[in-house]
């Protein structure tokens, strides 16, 4: 009922992630970020529909954007790691899963990671 409520976009732009609706997700979400350009929730979801995608170098500009505001988020981190392997990028992933390990030192998905990033560093 609200136009300027912005939480309530959020909440439909999730709600398309949630149903599949990619192209409405991120006409949503751009939506919010016109008017919040420096949400990190948003720059996320963003992501997050880009790595769905299947488009790993855009998606990890959009978590690196995140992870700007706010550099100690684990998710954020997570995706960031994931975008970067995807896109092919080890040094963007080892940055981001060394700080992963200084924010989240217990996170399970930090040998995987490194895993993952040694076989991108393998020659075919």
């Amino acid at each position: 009922h609200d136009a300027k409520n912005m939480e309530v976009y959020e909440d439909l732009g999730e709600l398309y992630l949630i149903t599949k609706n990619a192209d409405q997700a991120e006409e949503t979400f751009k939506f919010i970020l016109r008017t919040r350009p420096n949400d990190a929730s948003v720059l996320t979801s963003l992501g997050e529909i880009e790595l769905s995608r299947g488009r790993g170098k855009e998606a990890a500009a959009y978590f690196a954007k995140a992870v700007k505001k706010r550099p100690n988020n684990p998710k954020y981190l997570d995706f960031l790691i994931e975008a970067s392997i995807q896109a092919g990028d080890v040094v963007e992933a080892k940055k981001a899963l060394q700080r992963l390990r200084d924010a989240n030192p217990e996170n399970q998905k930090v040998a995987e990671f490194e895993e993952r990033i040694a076989e991108k560093e393998q020659p075919l």
